[in-house]
């Protein structure tokens, strides 16, 4: 059984109280799945890649939920921390799938950091820095470009005690988002008041959820109809 695609358990801690520049020194870090989700849409034959932005709730593999699609900006649908990521910081989160994520399969790939950094750390890194991006409380009024520099795991409201092969990545994503230039990516969000939401990249010639649909995690055997 393959419920997840690549990625790995990490260590992060969350704290909705904590603006982006503050450490407590005596934070707890849990050991957390930042994975890539893998899905099956009843009828369809190839997986969904999606992520998720939503740290504190969950998806179980095998079972099954109704998704609505949405605007990326629209996600999380939370009254609460941390609320809809906006358009400044989607357009954070469309650099990142635009330099990280295969735009053949939607899923993470390797960029070519060399040895020892492999897949599952790419994966890992991109899920921790989608928490941070969708969860840090920025600065008051912080565009895009502001934000981006605002990115840090030692301090503020997502924080991370990472492998340091995942801490390479994370350093080269972070790069990316300050090279001055935003990239973007045909984006799109899936919520369910219930259930983790998530984004993922709309691939061409894929077809696109409209609506509900019954979703499932990724397993070796296929649900049957």
């Amino acid at each position: 059984m393959e419920p997840y695609g690549a990625g790995k358990r990490q260590l992060v801690s969350a704290n909705g109280s904590f603006a982006w520049d503050f450490s407590s020194g005596s934070e707890v870090f849990y050991n957390v799945r930042a994975v890539e989700h893998l899905w099956v849409e009843e009828g369809a034959l190839d997986p969904i890649y999606t992520h998720c932005v939503e740290i504190y709730q969950s998806v179980v593999p095998g079972n099954e939920y109704s998704f609505q699609t949405t605007a990326i900006e629209n996600i999380p649908e939370r009254d609460s921390w941390p609320g809809p990521m906006g358009e400044q910081r989607a357009k954070l989160v469309e650099d990142l799938y635009a330099n990280y994520v295969d735009p053949l399969t939607g899923g993470v790939y390797d960029t070519g950091l060399g040895s020892g950094v492999d897949l599952d750390d790419y994966a890992a890194a991109f899920q921790l820095m989608l928490w941070e991006i969708t969860h840090e409380n920025f600065a008051e009024g912080a565009d895009a470009f502001e934000m981006a520099t605002q990115i840090s795991f030692d301090f503020g409201a997502i924080q991370s005690e990472a492998d340091s092969s995942v801490f390479t990545v994370l350093d080269n994503m972070f790069l990316t988002l300050n090279d001055g230039f935003l990239d973007s990516a045909n984006l799109e969000g899936w919520t369910n008041p219930d259930a983790q939401d998530q984004s993922r990249l709309v691939i061409p010639g894929a077809g696109t959820l409209t609506g509900l649909a019954f979703m499932i995690p990724m397993t070796r055997r296929r649900r049957r109809s």
